[in-house]
């Protein structure tokens, strides 16, 4: 049976389609696992590949016009620029051995950095550090989001660390790399200070949002839910203690029964309000909003908060800002604690939540949509943004193939619209806040 060209088209297509799936997935392997392993493996060769290349010509050079008639000029150059290398690294040992020695810093206070913010950690090094024969870069290495530098000082060079993120770790394992002022030789060292570092997320103006709406019982208002022109009046057979003004009498004396007048149901507003923060990639302006909010008291004074990670709800500020930053470490089990976070407030009579969520859809969604299905809320969700949300076109195969997926601030609209789908499934509405901009995302393209 002959086979038409328009199968062997599609059975090209798709072989195609799977060979860049293939690509995609072994490039984006050989990012996570490979290239790591090869950079740390380079930390312990002593050149770099400008000295590697330097040396690799040197040595071709003095080869090549070394032999049996040499030239001396050409030989005098290549012996000179061998002794400068070695000079160089001579004079990187030096440094690293003398960094070996520097006393690491160790204190029982928290350094506290909030993201963003430029601060001078108080750790210092000496005059060697100023030769203006090497260079001293430094590096947090257990901090993916913290930027590291060494700067002039009288008597030396001071360390200023700057987060990206919300983080916290009991210690700091600082990378120091010395190279020569020509860097063609390297060499790398780590040491470790005993010193808890506390990352806050950045903190921004308070964003203008309507809290949900509860109520409880009470004689204030009438009941939400009643017809507008009022509901119709209760009655129920008369029992021991009644009062005898709620009788019926007419009633009564038409039918021979005691019947009694019950209350109209009524209702009193509330001003307690839950807050939770989930936890998920693209969290971060989402916690720097929960933290605004908190210190700016715009939930008000009588909100009972907890994050992802907490067993307990926050019973002062100081233990809400510590479960916002513990927050981090749960970034893959997202959600998972709010169903029961939701059952605590209702048992202490308070349903309204207002949630904090982040800006990519993963595990949390599911885990967070499924809670509220099984409470009565009312509910909201704020999404915090730090920049305007990319648009939906795809990239191309070479950029997925070769380079890193889109991180951080890059949101594309569909993933919000996902989210936002998946959120009023459960009647919450999702109200999306650019951190910066303090006023609500509106997505042009959403039905």
């Amino acid at each position: 049976m002959a086979i038409s060209r328009a199968v062997i088209q599609r059975r090209l297509a798709g072989a195609s389609a799977l060979l860049l799936r293939l690509g995609a997935a072994a490039g984006r392997g050989l990012r996570q696992t490979a290239w790591p392993r090869l950079c740390a493996a380079i930390r312990f060769v002593p050149l770099t590949p400008l000295g590697v290349f330097a040396l690799s010509m040197l040595l071709l050079t003095f080869r090549a016009y070394g032999g049996e008639h040499p030239d001396l000029i050409v030989e005098t150059i290549c012996l000179g620029s061998l002794a400068m290398m070695l000079l160089c690294f001579l004079l990187v040992l030096t440094t690293m051995g003398w960094l070996r020695l520097v006393r690491m810093p160790a204190t029982d206070g928290a350094l506290v950095l909030e993201a963003g913010t430029p601060l001078r950690t108080g750790f210092r090094l000496g005059r060697l550090s100023r030769n203006p024969l090497i260079r001293i870069a430094i590096s947090w290495e257990e901090f993916g989001d913290v930027r590291a530098e060494l700067l002039p000082v009288l008597g030396g060079t001071e360390e200023q660390a700057t987060a990206a993120a919300r983080d916290y770790q009991d210690s700091i394992l600082r990378g120091f790399t010395v190279t020569d002022v020509f860097g063609l030789t390297r060499l790398a060292i780590r040491r470790r200070s005993a010193q808890v570092v506390r990352c806050l997320p950045e903190i921004s103006a308070t964003p203008e949002f309507t809290l949900p709406i509860q109520y409880q019982p009470g004689d204030q208002v009438g009941y939400p839910e009643g017809q507008p022109i009022g509901d119709f009046v209760e009655m129920r057979r008369y029992v021991a203690g009644d009062p005898l003004k709620l009788i019926l009498w007419k009633a009564y004396a038409r039918t021979g029964k005691v019947l009694v007048r019950a209350p109209e149901r009524a209702v009193n507003l509330t001003t307690k309000t839950l807050a939770y923060l989930v936890a998920g990639p693209g969290d971060e302006p989402s916690a720097g909003i929960a933290r605004s909010v908190l210190v700016s008291n715009a939930l008000g004074t009588e909100v009972t908060f907890s994050a992802d990670g907490a067993a307990q709800p926050a019973a002062t500020r100081s233990e809400a800002m510590d479960q916002i930053l513990f927050s981090v470490r749960q970034r893959r089990d997202g959600g998972a604690g709010l169903d029961r976070f939701l059952g605590q407030g209702e048992s202490a009579g308070t349903a309204a939540c207002v949630l904090f969520i982040p800006a990519r859809p993963g595990a949390w969604l599911e885990q967070t949509v499924a809670a509220l299905h099984a409470h009565r809320g009312p509910f909201q969700a704020v999404l915090g943004l730090d920049a305007t949300p990319l648009p939906d076109e795809r990239r191309p195969w070479w950029a997925r193939l070769f380079l890193r997926p889109l991180a951080g601030k890059h949101v594309r609209a569909a993933e919000i619209r996902e989210i936002r789908k998946t959120f009023r499934q459960a009647a919450c509405e999702v109200v999306v806040i650019q951190r910066h901009s303090e006023v609500p995302w509106k997505d042009d393209g959403e039905d």
